[in-house]
């Protein structure tokens, strides 16, 4: 399977997520950008060691068709170092097949799409999985936001250098399918990281300034306030 086939593998199967998806508006295309080398500060700031310190790996369940591995893996970050846990769904007798790491939506251990749904259908078509445990979704400033996707970045470097070392794995085959928060992050780690060869971001929010400024949804109109970002946003009064 190469690029091209695990990138069709994973457009057909995020069908199958969008479809599930309730809610959805379509704004029109505000057109793409030629791609541009990562700034040297940026790259500087999500930089990350080149191997994985693994902590813990231990089989949760495993029937004939495959088996889900918990794996803890260290994460450099400020202060004490992070730890993360991703279940691994291994497709049994897997050697050198892709991998497809699944970053969730905010809060997504409550939701059931990625999870119940994109995860087996993969695991089920001969592809590594790796699904994060998502943190709860609790940055309530501008800094605090910022260091959270820096940090998210960081983490996926780890998971990455995780996946290199597996005989399951193909290093050279790597995908990422992101769903809003985990949207977000995934469209940084395509640009920060030349290792992940296709991605589907889902809900992703293509302009973030645009939507606070706009959005009619009494919550996030709140959120905007909280969080501090109108200093930055135009005046939509």
């Amino acid at each position: 399977m190469g690029v091209k086939n695990i990138a069709f593998v994973l457009r057909k199967g995020a069908a199958l997520a969008v479809l599930a998806l309730t809610g959805c508006i379509h704004l029109p295309e505000m057109g793409s950008r030629p791609l541009r080398p990562l700034p040297e500060t940026l790259a500087s700031a999500v930089s990350s060691p080149s191997t994985a310190c693994v902590i813990s790996e231990h089989t949760l369940s495993e029937d004939g068709v495959r088996k889900i591995v918990e794996v803890s893996l260290e994460s450099p970050s400020s202060g004490t170092n992070k730890v993360l846990t991703l279940d691994c769904y291994i497709p049994r007798g897997a050697a050198n097949l892709p991998a497809i790491i699944i970053l969730p939506i905010s809060a997504g251990n409550r939701y059931q799409l990625e999870r119940g749904h994109i995860a087996p259908y993969f695991a089920d078509r001969a592809v590594v999985i790796l699904m994060h445990r998502e943190d709860n979704f609790n940055a309530t400033s501008k800094a605090q936001i910022d260091t959270m996707l820096r940090q998210s970045v960081i983490d996926e470097k780890v998971v990455l250098n995780w996946i290199a070392t597996r005989p399951e794995c193909d290093p050279k085959r790597i995908g990422v399918i992101g769903t809003s928060m985990g949207a977000i992050k995934g469209s940084l780690l395509v640009a920060a990281d030349d290792r992940i060869k296709a991605a589907v971001l889902i809900l992703t929010g293509e302009n973030l300034p645009y939507i606070l400024a706009h959005t009619k949804d009494g919550r996030l109109r709140h959120g905007v306030y909280r969080i501090e970002w109108m200093s930055i946003l135009p005046n939509t009064t």
